[in-house]
C-alpha cells in the first residue's frame, strides 16, 4: 500500500501527468471526473510533511456588498464538505487575492491505490459542486433552493 506521494509518483509515470518538481516539492497537475481541475503540492522527501490538494482559484469579490455572501456561501459549502473530507474554502495559500477549495494536511498514510484514486475523485465532485454552489465576481448569487424546511417555518409577530 502506497503513500500519496508514491501513488502520485506512479500514476504519473503510468498516465503521463503534469509533474513539476521544485526542489523536494512536486507540483502535480490533473483534471478528474467531471470538469475539476485540481493541483497537488508534495514533498516527496520528507514524507512527515503534509500534502496539499487544491482547486482552481475563485477571485475575491472586489465590491464590499459581494464579500458577505461569498463568505456564507463559502461557510455553509464548508460545514458539508468536512462531512467528507479535511477540506474547505480558504484564501489561496499562496495568493491572498484569491480562494480555493483546499484538502489541507493530507496524511501521508499507507492506503490503497484504489482509496487514493476514491478520495481524489470525492474531492473532484466537492470542487464541482463548490463551483456550482459559490456566487461567482460579477454574476448574481444563485438563489437557494426551497427545502422543506422553508415551507414548515411560522413567523411570530
Amino acid at each position: 500500500m502506497p503513500i500519496l506521494s508514491a501513488y502520485l509518483k506512479d500514476l504519473s509515470e503510468r498516465r503521463g501527468l503534469r509533474r513539476s518538481p521544485d526542489g523536494s516539492t512536486v507540483r502535480y497537475r490533473l483534471r478528474l471526473d467531471g470538469r475539476a481541475d485540481i493541483t497537488l503540492v508534495i514533498d516527496e522527501l520528507d514524507t512527515t510533511q503534509p500534502a496539499w490538494v487544491m482547486s482552481e482559484p475563485w477571485p475575491m469579490p472586489t465590491v464590499e456588498a459581494a464579500r458577505a455572501p461569498f463568505m456564507r456561501a463559502a461557510l455553509d459549502f464548508n460545514r458539508n464538505a468536512l462531512h467528507h473530507l479535511h477540506a474547505g474554502i480558504r484564501l489561496d495559500p499562496g495568493d491572498g487575492s484569491q480562494f480555493r477549495l483546499v484538502w489541507h494536511d493530507v496524511e501521508q498514510e499507507d492506503l490503497p491505490s484504489s482509496e487514493w484514486a476514491a478520495r481524489l475523485k470525492l474531492f473532484g465532485r466537492l470542487t464541482d459542486k463548490a463551483w456550482e454552489t459559490l456566487p461567482r465576481p460579477g454574476s448574481r448569487a444563485a438563489r437557494k433552493a426551497p427545502s422543506s424546511d422553508d415551507e414548515q417555518v411560522i413567523f411570530m409577530p
